[in-house]
């Protein structure tokens, strides 16, 4: 809507003086800056302090981090083309805020090749919920390549979930539901006992992407009335799941967790992808030697803690 007169005069104006002063020089308009915390430096803007900080005082930042912070970040596996480290839950994959754009990533060491990248980037994306095994990438042609690598379904991936349900051990199923309007597929098998909760049953399950949509794994479990224990998304046992289903394309993450809220008991285990160097009998083997993931037979406790804090948070915004 175009502005009125009434909104042009309702602008605090600046005194004649003050105007005239700044307009011949002999005073200068105030311009807050903001200083750099190790060097005092002082920077015009947020974003020029921010460019400063991680071009030369990337090791104070990381030595000033939260120490529960830096110590789940794990180096899995390392050379000059590429890197598997492991994504902390809780932290997206891409966009503000993101793992791609962690001063954590500048304790990997660059590659020396004429097309490296400034900072490693992930190949692939996992939900924030979803911690584990995440593949980057320190040169441009190696992110094309591993890119085309998860697209042609040359990677294959092990998770582990725990899941709503009573699946005994060694038990195994698929789900082919097809998702996006293309066909998919995901196999999975008990591996250990299924325990009883206040509840209900929780089962721990590996699970085997055939293909590679988004959020497949989280919809397969949900539709088969199995959904993961903290999905906030998919966590109903849905006969409409359709409904709720994301693009597929790469868009908003899921929201951050609420306080109190039961976290996405997903992991990303293991992951075999074929070298980004081109030899063709090399391959990238990974895994997570503990996934942080509890013992399905503490969950008791922590199941009624958490759900009680989950039903508390929903009324609080019930009641606004």
């Amino acid at each position: 809507m175009a502005s009125s007169y009434a909104d042009v005069f309702s602008v605090p104006l600046i005194p004649f003086q003050r105007l005239r002063e700044c307009c011949v020089g002999r005073a200068k308009p105030t311009v807050e800056k903001v200083a750099c915390q190790f060097c005092r430096r002082r920077f015009k803007t947020e974003k020029d302090l921010q460019s400063h900080l991680r071009s030369k005082h990337a090791q104070e930042l990381l030595a000033t981090s939260a120490p529960g912070i830096l110590s789940r970040l794990q180096v899995v596996v390392e050379d000059d083309w590429m890197a598997v480290v492991v994504k902390p839950q809780g932290i997206a994959t891409f966009g503000t805020g993101s793992f791609d754009k962690s001063f954590l990533l500048d304790q990997l060491q660059p590659s020396a090749a004429s097309d490296a990248l400034t900072k490693a980037r992930p190949a692939h994306r996992l939900d924030l919920g979803t911690g584990g095994l995440l593949v980057l990438a320190k040169r441009h042609s190696v992110l094309q390549r591993l890119g085309d690598a998860f697209a042609e379904g040359q990677v294959r991936k092990t998770y582990r979930a725990l899941v709503w349900g009573d699946f005994p051990l060694g038990s195994r199923g698929e789900s082919e539901e097809p998702l996006y309007g293309k066909p998919c597929l995901t196999r999975f098998e008990a591996v250990e006992e299924p325990v009883e909760t206040p509840e209900g049953m929780v089962s721990t399950l590996d699970l085997w992407p055939q293909t590679g949509r988004r959020h497949q794994l989280r919809r397969h479990l949900s539709a088969l009335g199995c959904p993961i224990l903290g999905d906030r998304r998919y966590g109903r046992r849905l006969a409409d799941a359709a409904e709720t289903q994301a693009p597929e394309t790469p868009g908003e993450e899921d929201e951050e967790l609420p306080e109190g809220a039961m976290p996405l008991f997903l992991w990303a285990l293991q992951i075999s992808l074929p070298h980004p160097s081109g030899d063709e009998e090399r391959r990238v083997q990974a895994q997570v030697a503990e996934p942080q993931l509890p013992r399905a037979h503490k969950l008791g406790p922590m199941v009624r803690r958490l759900s009680r804090g989950q039903a508390l948070g929903a009324a609080r915004a019930r009641n606004g």
